[in-house]
């Protein structure tokens, strides 16, 4: 009986076989933790970008802005959205 429980024979196998699926696990949860943060730098990147476009818009076309007439606002703020929008990367949202 001794014998039978110094034998180490085969530890490693047990070891591994509760190891592996842990790394396993730990390695998704990596990769998914680093695609979120890459998907979150490129939506902050796309508001960025519609943020600079639509600045340039207003500073280009700010006489439209600050015009008396409402038609002329509307169609330069629609315009600078439209602008926006697409530096925004969905140049189809109806909503502003």
């Amino acid at each position: 009986m001794n014998r039978v429980r110094r034998d180490e024979q085969g530890g490693v196998f047990v070891v591994s076989a509760f190891l592996i699926p842990v790394l396993l696990l730990l390695t998704a949860l990596v990769i998914d933790v680093g695609n979120w943060f890459t998907h979150n730098r490129q939506l902050q990147n796309r508001a960025d970008a519609a943020a600079y476009a639509a600045a340039v818009g207003y500073a280009s076309n700010w006489k439209g802005c600050v015009s008396s007439d409402l038609a002329v606002r509307q169609a330069t703020a629609n315009a600078i959205a439209d602008v926006a929008r697409q530096y925004a990367g969905n140049p189809e949202a109806a909503d502003y």
